[in-house]
């Protein structure tokens, strides 16, 4: 006899995350850090995109969005570190 097919798993798409500010930081090594941090999302997602065609566009645009959700998972990393240091 043959085997049964394999299951077939419906894969849901990862929702957009949602922004939530960071909590004040509480000592001067993580507001240095947040700062730094802050600094350079910034720069990040005002630095204007090279006329250099729709794809090194469309590449620029994608990696400034990543860098500023990376932004926003290192300031919840801040703050479950500072929340599990109390």
């Amino acid at each position: 006899p043959k085997p049964p097919p394999p299951a077939i798993i419906p894969v849901t798409p990862l929702q957009d995350p949602v922004f939530v500010l960071p909590p004040p930081s509480t000592t001067a090594q993580s507001a240095k850090r947040a700062r730094t941090a802050d600094e350079e999302v910034r720069h990040a997602t005002t630095t204007p995109p090279a006329d250099t065609g729709p794809i090194s566009s469309f590449a620029e645009t994608s990696i400034s969005e990543a860098l500023a959700k990376a932004e926003v998972y290192r300031s919840f990393a801040a703050a479950l570190d500072t929340e599990l240091a109390r």
